[in-house]
């Protein structure tokens, strides 16, 4: 017998009444607002016609909404007694029993995503485009389903794999299930102690990569040696005729520093010293979608993704080359501001934006289009090829472990089988010598 069994026994018998359980519940709250250092703001009077109101305001971090609202009643108790439990629902992350009891999985990954919206309180736990990812998962796979309208407390593990199922049969990539699953599981843990038996049940869940899509499987595409040199020539030929394609220069100076499309677009000129061949890379641009407004937003996030991306990165000949180059073309076309990447306007324009002239000046010259990552594997592949340290390599990347330098950014560039052999004959050469020749036959 669990605890609201032996409760509603007791109410049965007469043991204990709604009031006497009210002022107990009333008094846990208050011990705990008093360990957290809740107060309460102070309650105002005021007369609208020949009725008496009490009204507090309640501030953006103990608010549900996360935005600063009004709690109005018509005894100065009452005002007091909703604004405890309003502030008690936030900090401990509960829900009412009333209010548990009819709230579905969709009300209550809703009000996670409300939490961690960049215009509720809790901004800041999670990036813009964190937050706006999470919320397309909601509008997509969640909202006005059969799982997203179950009653959150009758969430089983039965119900959760069914929930899965569905993703195998939207042909969803094992990497985005996985994404979902996450959002799912990270929702019922909001919901703190009355959520964990939920949360418990998606963890232990996993996610069958034989059943998800493999269309939409993540790219590791990686630049080759000649691919490069084709960008380079194409960029100074397309440069020559009319300044076209000047977002070109983009690809060569990714791939020649290593440091992420929104590192580039973020930095300005200030950060790059061409005497001592530096740049300093300490924020970051952030696309995502304010769904609240509908609208798409672009901004600078005042520090990288990470902390160990905020990094100063030495410059190679090639990189040098091509910041001066992009330096000189945004002078001649006589381009406001200051940042390294920015239209005619001076605007720094969107991830998506340079993407798409991107595309163009790749099929301009003949080359196949790959996304802006394939820079940084070509950048960690080549210093890695060549015998740079694998610490090193993950310094200039930003990354926190060797480790996953190594996993995700050391990839097989030149796709020549016959160049491929050549080098790999060179390497015996040098070990052996004349042993490792044609027609060298042992006898």
């Amino acid at each position: 017998m669990n605890a609201n069994d032996i409760i509603a026994n007791l109410r049965k018998r007469g043991k204990i009444d709604d009031e006497s359980l009210e002022t107990a519940h009333l008094e846990c709250i208050k011990e705990e607002l008093t360990k957290k250092e809740v107060r309460i703001p102070k309650i105002t009077k005021r007369e609208k016609g020949n009725i008496v109101q009490f009204y507090v305001t309640v501030p953006k971090k103990y608010s549900k909404t996360g935005a600063r609202h009004q709690i109005v009643s018509y005894s100065e108790a009452n005002v007091k007694k909703l604004f405890m439990q309003e502030a008690y629902s936030v900090i401990t992350n509960t829900l009412e029993q009333e209010e548990l009891e009819n709230a579905t999985v969709q009300d209550i990954v809703k009000r996670y995503l409300d939490h961690i919206s960049p215009t509720a309180t809790a901004a800041g736990t999670v990036k813009p485009s964190t937050a706006s990812n999470y919320r397309r998962i909601f509008e997509n796979y969640i909202k006005n389903t059969e799982f997203g309208s179950h009653l959150f407390v009758n969430i089983n593990k039965m119900l959760c794999e069914d929930f899965l199922k569905t993703l195998y049969n939207r042909q969803v990539s094992a990497t985005y299930a996985r994404e979902i699953k996450c959002v799912v599981k990270q929702s019922f843990a909001y919901v703190g102690k009355n959520g964990y038996e939920q949360a418990a049940i998606m963890h232990e869940l996993t996610i069958n990569s034989g059943l998800c899509s493999k269309k939409r499987a993540h790219k590791n595409d990686v630049w080759s040696d000649a691919e490069l040199v084709k960008i380079w020539e194409g960029s100074i030929m397309l440069w020559e005729h009319g300044h076209k394609c000047p977002y070109s220069a983009i690809i060569l100076i990714l791939a020649f520093t290593g440091c992420r499309i929104g590192e580039l677009c973020a930095a300005t000129w200030d950060d790059v010293d061409f005497e001592n061949g530096t740049l300093r890379i300490n924020k970051t641009t952030i696309d995502y979608t304010d769904y609240d407004n509908h609208k798409k937003c672009h901004i600078i996030s005042d520090s990288p993704k990470t902390p160990s991306s905020n990094r100063t990165v030495d410059l190679t000949y090639g990189a040098l080359i091509w910041l001066s180059a992009l330096k000189r073309r945004n002078e001649e076309l006589h381009i406001p501001g200051n940042h390294i990447v920015c239209t005619k306007s001076g605007r720094i324009p969107s991830q998506n934006e340079i993407s798409d002239r991107l595309r163009y000046f790749c099929k301009v010259i003949g080359v196949e289009y790959k996304a802006s990552h394939s820079c940084r594997r070509y950048y960690a592949t080549s210093m890695l090829e060549s015998g740079i340290a694998l610490p090193q390599v993950s310094n200039d990347l930003g990354h926190a472990d060797a480790a996953t330098t190594h996993k995700f950014y050391n990839k097989i560039k030149e796709k020549d089988t016959s160049k491929i052999m050549k080098q790999k004959n060179k390497v015996q050469r040098r070990q052996f010598g004349n042993l490792a020749t044609p027609g060298n036959t042992p006898e």
